[in-house]
């Protein structure tokens, strides 16, 4: 065991979320004590959660930013203790989420069954955006909350995408593949990515090799069927409304 193996810390799984799973798994606090950044998702769906440089900051329905409290829940999250001496990658002309991820792909080949998070700098030409409102028990499953999501378009806007990958395998406990959010440098703009374009990305990254998961302790969870094969409807989360 290498002394210097990252460890990606979890907060509930993926298929408990995707279901309508959303009282808080963590507080905001207590995730921070053994990670500084990474995404989330506030307690009732309350909007994308970002952590960064050691604070948690949530992206609410009307595109603002707030920044959370240490009682704050939150009902899904993965994070990790960043290495800001990470080598420095420039990544030039991308212009759709879909770049992105064909950029990032060499990165993850050379292993897909570990985990990567990436904080990636620049000014965007646009960032398109989603936030979700708070929701009231009984949830609706996260498919439907998405349908009433609200969109956002910045343009010119400087800021970090913050993301995580997760191979296919943990299907159900993560959600695999690329899971991207964004805040502004000034942090008045964030929420989970639909869509960008930015000419000029500096990005670190990191291979993570431990993973740390912490399963909700709310009565539901409890009762719930996690094996639903879910990917179909999760997928519909993770584009944009038509």
């Amino acid at each position: 065991m290498g002394h210097m193996m990252k460890t990606l810390f979890q907060a509930s799984a993926w298929n408990a979320l995707a279901l309508g799973n959303f009282d808080a798994a963590v507080n905001a606090g207590d995730l921070l004590r053994c990670a500084d950044t990474g995404i989330g998702v506030g307690a009732a769906l309350n909007g994308a959660v970002i952590l960064e440089d050691g604070v948690a900051y949530r992206a609410t329905a009307d595109g603002g930013v707030a920044v959370m409290q240490p009682e704050n829940g939150i009902a899904f999250a993965a994070a990790m203790a960043f290495d800001e001496n990470a080598p420095d990658v420039e990544l030039k002309n991308i212009g759709s989420i879909e770049s992105l991820r064909r950029a990032l792909e060499p990165f993850v080949n050379s292993n897909r069954n570990i985990f990567y998070m990436i904080k990636a700098g620049g000014v965007f030409n646009a960032v398109h955006l989603c936030s979700w409102d708070t929701c009231r028990k009984p949830y609706p499953t996260l498919a439907e909350a998405a349908k009433s999501q609200h969109e956002f378009c910045f343009e010119n806007t400087r800021g970090n995408v913050i993301a995580v990958w997760c191979p296919q395998y943990v299907s159900g406990i993560c959600w695999p593949g690329w899971h991207f959010h964004y805040l502004s440098s000034d942090k008045t703009q964030g929420g989970h990515v639909l869509d960008l374009s930015v000419d000029r990305l500096h990005m670190k990254i990191h291979r993570i090799e431990r993973f740390d998961l912490t399963l909700p302790q709310n009565p539901e969870f409890a009762q719930r069927d996690l094996c639903e094969e879910l990917s179909a409807k999760t997928a519909a989360v993770e584009s944009t409304k038509k």
